[in-house]
């Protein structure tokens, strides 16, 4: 990594301190305890005052998204219970949200359902690919931090089902099942990252081969080199669907940026160019000159036609900026503090400590009043990595993690 400036350096590792304090010491207590049900999953929201929503459906990826964050918790030792509270929501993941309960990684998986009642009854048993990745990830991650063999099991019974019955024609997997249009980059998005997480628990190059069949997608379809932005929204056959097909999300931008990071380390590549390139297009295409936040979606022609700003996005722009810090992009690292120190002012000002405003609208102003449990997913992974840069360059500073 190139060396960087020591007030750069300085102000990264009082930023990753912040942040890490603010997981390990608000965050991470109160998700375990105000935001688990009484049977070990996970509430769909918390309230303003941290009270769980617990008139709610959930969607049953939640609780997949929820037992990555804790399962990443117990790997770095950031929480005492973790790994307990992990392995609970992946009993309540088979027990609930699967659509037979009997699973146990030794026979055929039989898919993730959509979403639960109040009472945690199925209500919707649809597959949805964007929940199967999710549950890749969570059993990737929990084998990561308990050594359980049973997790990979039950992930590569997974990856087979997606084979199976999703594979869709051109490559990639069908929305779902029942299938739909338009097709979707972003669970193929998220199948990447549980493919690399998978690949980094077990060092299986199967789970690397099904990573470079979706870079490959990314390659062919998703990615637009003529106006260097990420496509979201297509046909059966990848084409850019007619109506949609021109909407880019800069938040997905800057999340793609950390994910081919991530590939390019694993596999040797050299992604700087197209990484930069996603980058400096996310930014200036997406970042709203009034809030210094990113806007939900804009259109290839400059409209914000989604001129709001959800949490998470800041969260996958701070992660861009640290894998382009790590690939010796000075101006990116110079960035680093500044976005961390945007998003506590934008977002980490809620009344309860750990918890976080959603979302604001192109003014600034606060737009809702309950906290999602799946946003957590997107702070606790940008945490771990600010920390671990911060670590990379300050070796004697105590902030490495203890995986």
């Amino acid at each position: 990594m190139v060396a960087f400036s020591h007030g750069t350096v300085a102000a990264i590792t009082a930023a990753a301190k912040r942040y890490r304090d603010w997981a390990c010491q608000d965050a991470l207590p109160l998700w375990a305890e105000r935001g688990r049900n009484e049977e070990g999953g996970f509430y769909e929201n918390l309230m303003p005052d941290g009270t769980p929503d617990a008139g709610a459906e959930t969607r049953t990826r939640v609780n997949a998204r929820q037992v990555y964050c804790f399962s990443l918790a117990a790997w770095l030792g950031w929480h005492p219970d973790a790994a307990r509270i992990a392995i609970d929501g992946e009993t309540f993941i088979t027990r609930r949200c699967l659509r037979d309960p009997s699973f146990d990684g030794s026979g055929p998986f039989p898919g993730m359902g959509y979403l639960l009642a109040p009472d945690f009854a199925m209500i919707d048993d649809q597959v949805d690919t964007y929940s199967q990745a999710f549950y890749l990830l969570a059993t990737g991650w929990l084998h990561r931090a308990t050594g359980e063999a049973q997790y990979l099991a039950k992930a590569r019974r997974a990856v087979e089902f997606l084979d199976d019955h999703l594979a869709g024609p051109g490559g990639g997997w069908l929305e779902g099942d029942p299938a739909r249009l338009p097709r979707r980059q972003n669970p193929h998005m998220h199948l990447f990252e549980a493919f690399m997480a998978l690949y980094q628990a077990s060092q299986d190059d199967y789970y690397l081969d099904k990573a470079t069949h979706v870079f490959g997608l990314f390659e062919n379809y998703f990615f637009a080199p003529e106006d260097g932005v990420l496509l979201e929204f297509f046909g059966e056959n990848w084409a850019p669907h007619p109506v949609s097909g021109r909407l880019i999300e800069p938040g997905h931008m800057m999340e793609w940026c950390w994910l081919l990071a991530l590939y390019a380390e694993l596999t040797g590549r050299d992604l700087k160019p197209v990484i930069s390139t996603m980058y400096q297009q996310a930014e200036r295409r997406g970042l709203n000159p009034k809030t210094g936040l990113l806007f939900d979606e804009v259109d290839l022609d400059g409209h914000a036609t989604k001129p709001t700003h959800r949490s998470w996005a800041i969260t996958e722009y701070l992660k861009a900026s640290i894998a382009l810090a790590r690939l010796g992009d000075a101006d990116a690292a110079a960035k680093i503090p500044a976005i961390t120190n945007r998003m506590f002012d934008a977002y980490l000002t809620a009344d309860i400590p750990g918890g976080w405003h959603d979302q604001r609208d192109a003014d600034g102003a606060v737009i809702t009043d309950r906290m999602p449990s799946s946003t957590f997913y997107h702070y606790l992974c940008a945490c771990s990595e600010l920390t671990d840069l911060a670590a990379s360059l300050t070796p004697d500073a105590k902030l490495a993690t203890t995986g």
